[in-house]
């Protein structure tokens, strides 16, 4: 089992939204360039917080972590779209099992966060918990 197969899970499961255009996703470590014209983006991160072997079976490793997971919209336009997509964040990873390569992921509640505001965007980052099986 493989840390980095949670990473790709995640992932996956964020191309997957549905009108999701895969290259509005923002992924760490490689180049993106923020929509111009502005329009909704997503930027994904992974958080790995802790991992432990399991007993008797001192060869197979468990994971626990969090996709943050974060829409990013254009300001001055309301907060309708973000709303909308943190709404389709929350649908898409809260209590989901997620099967990558043999790694078995079960995710619990997708919580918001605050909505952040720069110049020209607004944002709201969405946290989801998950633990290996």
């Amino acid at each position: 089992m493989s840390i980095n197969l949670c990473r790709a899970a995640g992932e996956i499961q964020l191309k997957a939204l549905p009108g999701l255009d895969p290259a509005l996703v923002a992924l760490p470590g490689i180049a993106f360039t923020k929509p111009s014209p502005a329009v909704l983006f997503f930027r994904y991160d992974f958080i790995p917080t802790g991992s432990w072997r399991a007993l008797g079976d001192p060869s197979k490793r468990f994971y626990r972590g969090i996709f943050q997971i974060t829409p990013c919209a254009p300001a001055g336009k309301g907060l309708a779209a973000l709303t909308m997509a943190v709404d389709a964040v929350i649908a898409q990873f809260g209590h989901q099992r997620l099967i990558q390569g043999g790694v078995t992921l079960d995710t619990e509640d997708a919580n918001p966060g605050p909505v952040n505001t720069e110049t020209d965007w607004v944002s709201c980052p969405v946290s989801i918990a998950f633990e290996t099986r």
